[in-house]
């Protein structure tokens, strides 16, 4: 959906902001609009879709690995990523955390051998403390970000087995 991929893009920025800075650009505001298939594929396009199907393919050339945004987007993307920063608690985690951490593990079940993976947003030693934090970055669509709502979230994507998945294999892994 396009929640899940502004969610993607906001997990992008916030945890690793040099990797987005590399693979996101904003669309230019003097880009013609982008054809579609059919005015691609048409067998007589106007001048002005000719023109604008050559514009994109030389801007492509240089841009079109990237992720291409509009401007309410990056905006959306931006405030988020300022809003999490913006919280003492989230940017204290953020701060001297290690990021993206992959997790391997081989367990054995009913004889069977099964290798199982974790990808942790966030894992910082807690300070005082002899353990860690995980943390895990989410969003919501717009409009839902209120208690009641994300405990549905919670329920609905299963975040709640998902955090115990993660702290049981970062236990076992350490």
């Amino acid at each position: 959906t396009h929640a899940q991929y502004i969610g993607t893009l906001t997990h992008l920025s916030a945890l690793e902001p040099d990797e987005y800075a590399k693979r996101v650009i904003l669309s230019p505001s003097d880009a013609p609009r982008k054809p579609t298939a059919a005015q691609v594929n048409a067998k007589k396009p106007s001048d002005e879709t000719i023109a604008a199907i050559k514009w994109w393919e030389e801007w492509s050339k240089e841009n079109g690995h990237k992720t291409i945004l509009s401007q309410d987007e990056m905006d959306q993307i931006t405030g988020i990523t300022e809003g999490i920063l913006l919280n003492p608690d989230a940017a204290e985690l953020l701060r001297g955390s290690r990021k993206e951490l992959a997790l391997f593990k081989t367990i054995s079940v009913d004889g069977q051998q099964i290798r199982t993976k974790g990808k942790l947003d966030i894992i910082c030693d807690s300070k005082g403390l002899n353990s860690s934090v995980i943390a895990d970055i989410k969003t919501v669509d717009r409009g839902y970000a209120n208690p009641s709502v994300f405990a549905f979230s919670i329920q609905k994507w299963g975040y709640a087995q998902q955090a115990a998945w993660y702290i049981d294999l970062f236990n076992a892994l350490t």
